[in-house]
């Protein structure tokens, strides 16, 4: 059997690690600009708290180094965030190879606005990109869709183990089919 010129392409690191690099771009773009917005509050923070004077029983003390903390913190759980969603790109990216698309597949993978992100990004790898928008469409969910739905049903949520282990610590995912 003779191989095509396409089965044999090698691409380079170079080649591979761009791709894979504007990939987690495009999949996590809101949450990337949350987390230059948390850079810019912990900036802010620290240079209030550098040029206020040192008073403790202030409250605008606290206030800066509340916003401090609170950038600091934005900061990392957006960017494990976009990790979190850049494996489930990886993961719906070569079960829509392997089996096609199907409603199936899909479902687990729809309750965000990032998640739904990282399935259209992986969609259009694949030319099925208006099957995945179809599908969203049916289910209910349109452009103003921003928050998770099980933070809408119960926002005590997000103190659960569960959360914290679907959300922010997802395992990383090696992919089977594709270079990036």
């Amino acid at each position: 059997m003779f191989r095509t010129e396409v089965a044999t392409y090698q691409p380079s690191f170079f080649i591979i690690s761009w791709n894979k690099f504007i990939r987690f771009i495009k999949i996590g773009f809101f949450l990337h600009v949350m987390s230059l917005f948390g850079v810019y509050l912990l900036v802010i923070g620290i240079q209030n708290i550098q040029s206020t004077p040192l008073d403790f029983m202030s409250l605008n003390f606290y206030l800066w180094i509340y916003i401090a903390l609170f950038g600091f913190v934005l900061m990392f759980f957006s960017e494990l965030d976009a990790r979190g969603r850049y494996q489930d790109y990886k993961q719906i990216k070569d079960k829509l190879y392997a089996y096609g698309y199907d409603e199936r597949l899909v479902k687990p993978f729809i309750h965000s606005k990032c998640q739904r992100i990282a399935l259209l990004v992986a969609a259009k790898d694949l030319n099925c990109e208006n099957e995945m928008k179809k599908y969203f469409y049916k289910q209910g969910y349109r452009w103003y869709h921003l928050l998770p739905d099980d933070t809408l049903k119960n926002p005590l949520l997000m103190v659960g183990k569960s959360f914290w282990g679907n959300i922010l610590f997802v395992k990383y995912y090696k992919l089977q089919n594709f270079y990036w």
